[in-house]
């Protein structure tokens, strides 16, 4: 009786064997070719390049308002520290946006990074970036030199114009960016790695000194905006080659060349002038909080005394 039953309850759960069907796995995804790895690795180093180059965005203001306090208060220790410290960052920022703009969408291919990354200085990648982006621009081998003649007269005039910038601009930030690295903030030496013989080969560079000397906030300000331009510049060449007319790189090279007037305006006397500025804001806004500090002690003085009468009942002389 019981094996019987056992028996139904089996058939019963059991269901026709047409019923049965193998589950179906799920397909495996397609193998990607070389091309599609490449661009989805490119596409995540953007992605990296570009998420380093925002975190480093994000600490310049707090560099930037302890130096302007610093110069305010007329702080001239502070000032130094600050002043190297922003160096240092604007440095480090020109490398960063080297290295996003080499990975912007579109911008360049593998074989023009190679050539860009091949240089072994920033200011040299630079000069490559942007000989690639002309090349790019005008439809000319990677092969070929850039000349007067298949650049044309004004694009070739303008292409020198741009190289001397990251020369007198760009290069020397990231000399002095290497220095400040290396803790040298008030003598730079010229000889300080490699090569080394005996402690003579400790020798300050006066001409490094006087770099030091050039850099303050607002060439520092300055150098910001002008690099941003130059790689607007590039990165226009470089992706929007195909529509990008004449009129428009004039337009931002005139930007350009402004800023770089309102670098070279930056003496001693205008920085000192601003200084000065500063400094007399810093006075009056201190003169302005201790008006309004005492103002506030004199009030709670006067009510303090009020309530006294009020509770003794004096009477005040």
């Amino acid at each position: 009786m019981e094996v019987g039953f056992m028996l139904k309850r089996i058939f019963s759960i059991l269901k026709k064997e047409e019923d049965f069907k193998i589950p179906e796995l799920p397909e495996s995804p397609p193998e990607l070719s070389d091309e599609e790895k490449l661009e989805k690795h490119i596409k995540k180093l953007s992605g990296q390049f570009s998420l380093n180059l925002e975190l480093v965005n994000k600490s310049l203001p707090h560099i930037k308002q302890s130096l302007q306090n610093a110069i305010a208060s007329s702080s001239k220790d502070e000032e130094v520290t600050y002043t190297r410290l922003y160096t240092l960052l604007l440095g480090v920022w020109i490398e960063c946006r080297l290295h996003k703009l080499i990975y912007e969408k579109g911008a360049f291919d593998e074989s023009e990074r190679k050539l860009i990354y091949t240089e072994k200085s920033i200011e040299n990648r630079w000069y490559r970036a942007l000989e690639v982006a002309f090349k790019k621009y005008r439809k000319i081998s990677l092969d070929d030199e850039l000349t007067n003649q298949n650049l044309g007269f004004t694009h070739f005039t303008i292409f020198n114009e741009m190289k001397n910038w990251i020369g007198e601009y760009i290069a020397p930030v990231a000399t002095l960016r290497n220095k400040v690295a290396h803790g040298q903030w008030k003598f730079p030496f010229s000889n300080d790695t490699g090569n080394w013989l005996d402690s003579y080969n400790f020798k300050v560079n006066q001409d490094l000194i006087s770099l030091y000397a050039k850099e303050n906030y607002l060439t520092i300000e300055c150098k910001f905006e002008l690099v941003k331009l130059i790689s607007v510049a590039i990165n226009n060449m470089a992706v929007d080659a195909g529509k990008y007319e004449t009129a428009d790189f004039d337009g931002i090279q005139i930007k350009i060349q402004a800023k770089v007037d309102d670098l070279k305006s930056i003496d001693k006397a205008k920085y000192s002038n601003y200084k000065s500025h500063a400094q007399e804001g810093f006075k009056k806004k201190a003169a302005s909080l201790k008006a309004k500090e005492q103002a506030l002690i004199d009030k709670a003085k006067k009510e303090a005394r009020e309530e006294i009468e009020k509770s003794f009942i004096l009477t005040p002389r």
